[in-house]
């Protein structure tokens, strides 16, 4: 937890260091508000103090940038390549897998881990990324059936699913694409 103070006055100054020593507290220096922060090409003004790590001169502290406004994506969600790549990753790590429930309960996870690690890789700004992987047995009278529900702007947020099979299992791929106003 971090907790920020400022001194108001000369005056009081010595009395804040004190008691920021005291509680193990870093005190900052306040901004002036021609001063801001950049993070990845747009520029906001900064509304909290920032002060600079010695070691590795990156700035420290808690960043709030101002509101952008922006309610609509640049660009959709790329639905065609996050198919490709649902497709890629289940037959890479899923051709020649037989079902063992224990096993397939972990390959679910470390699947969705990847394709949420390749969905990023591309870099899509202002979306929240949700991967869900399914892995079921094809034994005779196997079955499931998946439902979902969303909160979310049909303009803007989507999803792309991809399904697989092999003789031993099948599985279900979603990656949901959420637009962060």
């Amino acid at each position: 937890m971090s907790v920020e103070i400022t001194s108001l006055s000369n005056q009081t100054e010595g009395k804040t260091e004190r008691a920021a020593k005291n509680l193990k507290i870093k005190t900052t220096p306040q901004l002036k508000p021609e001063e801001t922060f950049s993070r990845k090409g747009s520029t906001s003004v900064a509304s909290f103090a920032l002060k600079q790590d010695q070691n590795s001169g990156r700035i420290a502290g808690n960043v709030t940038l101002e509101n952008t406004y922006k309610t609509a994506p640049d660009n959709k969600f790329p639905i065609g390549n996050i198919k490709r790549i649902l497709k890629d990753v289940l037959t890479e790590n899923l051709n020649e897998v037989e079902y063992e429930e224990a096993a397939c309960r972990l390959l679910s996870k470390v699947l969705s881990d990847e394709l949420k690690k390749r969905v990023k890789e591309l870099d899509i700004p202002r979306y929240k990324i949700v991967a869900v992987v399914h892995i079921g047995s094809m034994g005779s009278g196997e079955s499931i059936l998946i439902g979902s529900r969303c909160l979310w702007n049909e303009n803007f947020d989507t999803y792309s699913c991809y399904k697989f099979k092999n003789n031993s299992l099948f599985a279900v791929a979603t990656v949901y694409g959420v637009y962060f106003e």
